[in-house]
């Protein structure tokens, strides 16, 4: 056992073979410690950050488990893909700048004859012995190039494979969330596989695994339409960005099997869908993917998701509403400090404006606080002020109350309400200087000179050091953290 101390939470390094370090983890608490601990003895795998620490006391539970830890591992999943967006972005245009800078110019000056030299281009003259070099080294440039353009279609077709495989899991876990369903089903089954089970349930779990296996053979839209059907939600009216989410699929099955070049299958269905100015597109032009199209793709398909589950979640999980707004509000936060602002404001908007308000008053604030942040990520003060005056903070403590100052530039107030907050130990010094709620005063010289005075402590710490948290296992913050979002299109014809 691990002796209890006064702990905020517990950073885990876990040793390989070799008394290396393989893994890390966080925890919040000594028994998610403890049981994180467990399971790598037991399992000798590599531990999840931030695993859960409630215990399975009743299905119930269990059920509101398993459905964060689909929100979590979905989004995850493909948040990961981000970063090779962006190293198509910016890492493979400055490689082709040093191959010519580098190896071309290089060769070049040392054995052709220079011809021409301006401000637009260098022009170098080479003979028939000289051409098999010029050759190799052009050849090679041009695999560079080529596997440069090449990248992102693997992206975008990995976000899709990525996706649909967390997708076939949340409807599987749906599915088998009510059992009873395939007690009176006609589904057939061959005596040789129900042999081989051990009891119902594996049999139930064979039946519902074919189904899913049939399901994902069909479009996108009929696995949409089979859940709205069996899992009684509705979506493809009810869905603002269901036409863009059809056109990421049909732009990946041009990728497969086109090479992004417009035909009638995919104006047909983006059509059919409702995508705007598809008019545009014509059969025979060829799209492009640039890193713009791929985050929002991204963008769509994690909202897509997480809203897929947060719904099912509530509909089908008894006594989980409380819980399931609760983590919804937890996922969005965490998408600002990872600076998709945009990403969290929809996924908030969805919960606050488009469901029944079913979760207590405190995740509600704490959610409207996180919205108006993540608009003014965006630069859109008006709305942000719109979303504060809307809500009625009369009752909110200081926790509250300091951040909705900050959020409307109040810096008196920030500073009026700092000694409450550091006192009652609501916001720490370090909380101060991390939550984004607080950019917008954080460099005021009024708000410096309080923060030293009431907290003890410089500011800004002289530390070079690389920081890895998570908000996991803890108390959701209410504030956001990002830096606003470019506005990008999707679905609509290349400029």
């Amino acid at each position: 056992m691990i002796e209890e101390t006064e702990s905020f939470g517990y950073l885990a390094l876990f040793h390989d073979d070799k008394r290396g370090f393989k893994s890390v983890a966080l925890a919040g608490s000594l028994e998610q410690l403890e049981r994180m601990l467990s399971e790598e003895t037991r399992n000798d795998a590599e531990p999840q950050l931030g695993a859960s620490s409630t215990s399975e006391k009743t299905i119930e539970e269990g059920l509101d488990r398993r459905a964060s830890e689909l929100i979590n591992q979905f989004s995850e999943a493909l948040t990961s893909i981000r970063s090779m967006i962006a190293f198509t972005g910016m890492v493979m245009p400055l490689a082709r700048t040093v191959f010519i800078e580098g190896r071309l110019k290089e060769f070049a000056e040392n054995n052709l004859k220079n011809i021409k030299s301006d401000a637009r281009v260098v022009v170098y003259s080479y003979d028939r012995n000289q051409f098999v070099d010029v050759k190799k080294l052009i050849g090679e440039y041009l695999e560079l190039v080529n596997g440069h353009a090449a990248l992102p279609k693997a992206i975008l077709l990995s976000l899709v494979s990525t996706f649909d495989s967390f997708f076939a899991e949340i409807i599987r876990f749906f599915l088998s969330v009510h059992p009873e369903r395939y007690t009176s089903s006609d589904r057939q089954i061959s005596m040789k596989e129900v042999l081989t089970k051990k009891s119902i349930e594996e049999v139930i779990e064979h039946i519902i695994g074919e189904e899913i296996n049939d399901l994902m053979r069909g479009s996108h839209t009929e696995q949409v339409k089979f859940v709205e059907e069996i899992l009684k939600v509705k979506i493809i009216g009810h869905y603002e960005r269901w036409p863009n989410f059809v056109e990421i699929f049909e732009r990946r099955n041009l990728v497969a099997h086109g090479n992004l070049i417009v035909n009638t299958t995919y104006l047909k269905r983006c059509k059919e869908a409702k995508l705007t100015d598809i008019d545009k597109f014509e059969i025979g032009a060829t799209l492009t993917l640039g890193p713009g199209y791929l985050n929002k793709a991204l963008d769509i398909l994690i909202e897509f998701g997480v809203l897929l589950v947060f719904t099912l979640w509530k509909k089908h999980i008894p006594d989980s509403d409380e819980k399931a707004f609760e983590h919804l509000g937890r996922v969005a936060y965490d998408f600002i400090v990872k600076k998709r602002p945009r990403l969290a404001k929809n996924l908030l908007e969805f919960a606050l404006y488009k469901q029944n308000k079913t979760c207590s008053e405190k995740i509600r604030k704490m959610m409207t606080i996180n919205l108006a942040n993540a608009n003014k990520k965006l630069k859109k003060d008006d709305e942000c002020k719109r979303i504060l005056d809307g809500t009625d903070w009369s009752a909110a403590n200081n926790e509250f109350q300091i951040c909705i100052a900050s959020l409307r530039g109040d810096t008196r107030r920030v500073v009026e309400l700092m000694p409450s907050v550091a006192a009652s130990g609501v916001v720490t010094a370090s909380e101060f200087r991390e939550w984004p709620v607080f950019d917008w005063i954080r460099e005021d010289p009024v708000i410096i000179e309080a923060f030293e005075r009431v907290y003890n402590e410089p500011m800004r710490k002289n530390l070079q050091e690389t920081v890895f948290t998570e908000n996991v296992g803890q108390a959701t913050k209410i504030d956001a953290d990002a830096a606003a979002a470019k506005s990008e299109t999707i679905g609509n014809p290349p400029p």
